[in-house]
């Protein structure tokens, strides 16, 4: 967590006008994760996130064509991580309040009986009032959107 304490400083500050891994939704003042992927590299697309108005990049290296701008332009700060998804998932946590505190969640295991259970406590927690989500080898559902 060391190793975010800088970004999480300017996201305190509201200096983070949002947060993006894709580069075609960025916005002025964003933050862009580079997240390698299976099939692409997200740091193939930083000069095009800092042209739609990237401040601030997360990346696991700066690509050879993207090095004269970041020198060059004091504008763009520039964090190298070791694991820019994972990055994503702290900096997303911490950009959105962390979120994932605020949620009760329960958790059915056994050999028989689990989606009837699961079933029956989605309807409960609904008619009591509930935002719900139901996540299960047949279904997955927000309230009632599956």
């Amino acid at each position: 967590m060391k190793e975010y304490k800088e970004i999480f400083d300017l996201i305190k500050s509201n200096k983070v006008k949002g947060i993006c891994f894709d580069s075609r939704e960025v916005q002025e003042g964003f933050l862009f994760i580079a997240q390698k992927g299976t099939n692409v590299d997200g740091h193939k697309f930083i000069k095009t996130a800092i042209s739609k108005g990237a401040k601030y990049v997360v990346c696991e290296f700066i690509p050879e064509e993207v090095q004269e701008l970041s020198q060059k332009n004091n504008e763009i700060l520039f964090f190298v991580v070791k694991n820019s998804s994972k990055a994503l998932g702290y900096i997303a946590s911490e950009y959105y309040d962390n979120p994932s505190k605020k949620l009760k969640i329960v958790g059915i295991t056994g050999t028989n009986g689990k989606t009837t259970t699961v079933t029956l406590l989605h309807n409960l927690f609904m008619l009591s009032g509930y935002k719900v989500g139901l996540v299960s080898t047949i279904v997955n559902k927000i309230n009632n959107r599956e």
